[in-house]
């Protein structure tokens, strides 16, 4: 059953009206029941790709710095978790909620636009959130094993230029996995907003052909 967007006065006889939660939810369980997973992939394989190149550039960023500063094994369980789980989780629920949800419904939102906001929230957090909380972490065992010699914690000149020398080396290296994030995630997008058109139209070719044989189709209809 295929759901849509309309007005409460412009409701079709014998449908099921509906609010936007339940919309999503029905959607994702019409997308867990398509029996073609070339036809969904997008949904079911796409999202976790997405999440999973945030973790990797967290992963990448946080070894990048504590090669730097010399810190071997000290710490390396928390914050390699911590920089590869975070990205993995922003990124996964932001895009699931402000880029997936809108491909699902707001059918009439440009796919260029779509895709600049996927594009931004990877950016956001698959490469920014790693840069600014990946030092702080590190910088904290640093001091504590004193692998490398770090300004006073006052010192917030000395601090930042401490960063940024430690974040310049690596600028080639954020361009590429900036620009492969990018691209990737737009190709998701793409991807996502074909699968759904695909299933929107067979949905309703179906409910056609149960019409003509009639049977009664119960439309799912949010506000």
């Amino acid at each position: 059953m295929a759901v849509r967007k309309g007005k409460l006065e412009d409701v079709p006889e014998h449908a099921v009206i509906c609010n936007y939660e339940d919309a999503i939810i029905h959607q994702w369980s019409v997308i867990k029941q398509w029996p073609k997973l070339s036809e969904v992939w997008p949904f079911k394989i796409g999202l976790p790709m997405v999440t999973t190149t945030a973790a990797w550039t967290g992963w990448k960023i946080n070894s990048l710095i504590r090669r730097k500063l010399k810190l071997f094994s000290y710490g390396l369980g928390t914050t390699q978790l911590a920089m590869a789980l975070a990205p993995a989780l922003f990124v996964g629920s932001c895009h699931l909620f402000f880029v997936t949800s809108d491909v699902f419904f707001e059918s009439n939102q440009c796919l260029l636009c779509l895709q600049q906001k996927a594009a931004l929230i990877q950016g956001a957090f698959g490469i920014g959130y790693p840069l600014v909380m990946s030092p702080i972490a590190n910088f904290m065992y640093a001091t504590r094993h004193g692998t490398y010699n770090l300004p006073h914690w006052a010192d917030y000149k000395g601090t930042l230029q401490l960063y940024f020398k430690l974040i310049k080396p690596m600028g080639p290296t954020i361009l590429k996995m900036l620009v492969l994030q990018t691209f990737f995630t737009a190709f998701i997008v793409y991807q996502e907003k074909l699968s759904i058109e695909k299933m929107r139209v067979a949905l309703e070719n179906e409910e056609k052909l149960l019409e003509k044989e009639g049977v009664v189709i119960k439309q799912r209809i949010y506000d």
